[in-house]
């Protein structure tokens, strides 16, 4: 196997995640845009799922490397954001089979939703308060994100839509943190 085309191949699936709605990425976008023949997809990852799979744990490693580098807000803003996204991608695809990776993102979302939440306030001495924080809002998201189309039959948001998604993100910080992003 051709070690850096499937890189290249992950790297342009990757982008393409950040950029489109997930369920409009088909085997011939990717074939197009990485100039390949449609079926080496299946040759180089089995699956369009498992290729997907392996572009928003890309996706999700480079959003976390970056976290330090800014505000509090932005930074818990960014990682639901990512959260968000994946949660949707992975349970469209057979969500007990990504269950596991779910839940883990979860945790360490969580963790560090916590972490920032603390770092905003500048108080250390809150830490059940913000715990509680961090809970309401990822387990929220967590339970929109796992069925985006039952959320927008009793919300009327699309949050498959990457703006809608921003603005009921954006809401559930503004509820906790208080000031708008």
């Amino acid at each position: 196997m051709d070690r850096e085309k499937k890189e290249e191949i992950i790297e342009i699936v990757a982008k393409m995640v950040s950029e489109e709605v997930v369920y409009s990425i088909t085997t011939r976008k990717i074939a197009d845009r990485a100039n390949i023949n449609p079926a080496m997809v299946n040759y180089y990852f089995g699956s369009k799922k498992e290729l997907l799979k392996e572009a928003i744990i890309r996706n999700s490693q480079i959003g976390a490397t970056s976290i330090e580098k800014k505000d509090p807000r932005k930074a818990m803003f960014d990682l639901l954001m990512n959260m968000c996204e994946r949660i949707m991608i992975l349970s469209r695809y057979e969500g007990a089979y990504f269950s596991d990776i779910i839940q883990e993102d979860c945790k360490q979302v969580r963790h560090e939703i916590n972490r920032q939440i603390g770092l905003y306030f500048k108080d250390q001495g809150r830490d059940d308060e913000y715990r509680s924080m961090a809970y309401r809002i990822v387990g929220f998201l967590m339970l929109a994100s796992l069925d985006p189309e039952g959320y927008y039959r009793y919300m009327g948001a699309d949050i498959w839509n990457k703006n809608a998604l921003r603005n009921l993100i954006s809401s559930q910080l503004d509820e906790i943190l208080g000031s708008p992003l």
